[in-house]
């Protein structure tokens, strides 16, 4: 049973959400969307603005004469950075994004990550903390998955096996939060205007096993250990550590994967993610096509091809990163 002070900060959050989903408001339609009553809301509204959590709108809407003030979110009450991981162009990097509460980037900076351990992350996080000093929350996207809060399979190998989060939330005194990048690619996805909720993301880099987001009925599916979409555990036969990263053999295993994912979660979307180039013919309507001769009874997938995924990688970890602000209550600099 939550006590009144937790139940306060809850709707207090619950008000935040609302407004940083749909934009500005009046205390009215606050209190009509939350179902709070009047009372409470002006109560909560003017805890928020002492705050600086939220902030009113610079034009307010005239109703029956009067002039009823719009609130919306403070966007730099709160900071998220965003670290993200990966394989790009052939080349091992990670960034830093700081982002504000509606998603807007405050900054960016790309690094080399071939010789990337803790000791440099730490730093490197140590400083981005310190030059923005509203950052609340950090989100760090791997390759790889964290079992055990031990960092395990991963394409980092300068980092496999280490305490991740434990090491860095007693380092910047902050959350960490640790999110499989193929899980966050698939979330940033679905952080577009898509109305579907059962998407599967394909992910194809240029060096390194494939991997896949499952975001099925609205929800990511991880599984028991992380493990879900661990594609390269696969029984089909690819020895990954002599794998021939060509567009050929990229396309045979694609079609079986493709096959393998109608069969397993029905989805209304597959996203295929890689920077292979597959030529002028439409490969994405050749496996549709494949998908009907085997399933012509059956509605199909939309299949979707994409070059976007760094973009929606870090959009995803951001995701995560707000969805954790707007649903804790700790407060780590106390």
């Amino acid at each position: 049973m939550a006590l009144p002070r937790d139940l306060k900060e809850l709707n207090k959050r619950h008000i935040k959400s609302i407004l940083r989903q749909r934009g500005a408001m009046t205390k009215a339609e606050i209190a009509e969307t939350t179902d709070l009553s009047v009372v409470t809301v002006n109560k909560l509204i003017r805890a928020l603005e002492e705050n600086s959590e939220i902030i009113e709108q610079d034009s307010s809407v005239v109703t029956g004469g009067r002039r009823a003030i719009s609130y919306k979110i403070n966007p730099n009450f709160q900071q998220v950075l965003v670290v993200s991981l990966q394989e790009k162009w052939k080349k091992i990097t990670y960034s830093f994004s700081v982002y504000n509460l509606l998603g807007e980037v405050e900054f960016v900076e790309d690094m080399s990550g071939e010789d990337l351990d803790i000791h440099e992350l730490k730093r490197n996080i140590k400083d981005h903390v310190c030059a923005f000093p509203k950052i609340a929350c950090i989100v760090i996207g791997v390759p790889g998955i964290e079992i055990g809060g031990r960092l395990r399979a991963m394409d980092f190998p300068l980092l496999l096996n280490v305490h991740l989060r434990e090491t860095l939330e007693s380092e910047v005194n902050l959350p960490v939060l640790v999110e499989t990048d193929t899980n966050a690619a698939i979330l940033g996805y679905k952080n577009r205007p898509v109305a579907e909720n059962n998407i599967v993301g394909l992910y194809y880099p240029e060096r390194f096993p494939p991997g896949a987001g499952l975001f099925i009925n609205g929800e990511i599916l991880k599984g028991k250990n992380g493990l879900a979409g661990e594609i390269k555990h696969m029984p089909l036969g690819v020895d990954w550590d002599n794998f021939d990263f060509s567009v050929d053999k990229i396309k045979e295993h694609i079609r079986k994967m493709v096959l393998l994912t109608m069969s397993f979660y029905d989805p209304e979307t597959i996203v295929i993610y890689t920077n292979f180039y597959f030529g002028q013919k439409d490969f994405m309507e050749e496996l549709t096509q494949g998908l009907a001769e085997i399933y012509p009874y059956a509605s199909l997938p939309e299949m979707v091809l994409s070059r976007k995924f760094t973009s929606d990688y870090r959009i995803g970890l951001f995701a995560f990163g707000v969805d954790y602000l707007e649903n804790n209550l700790t407060d780590w600099r106390i």
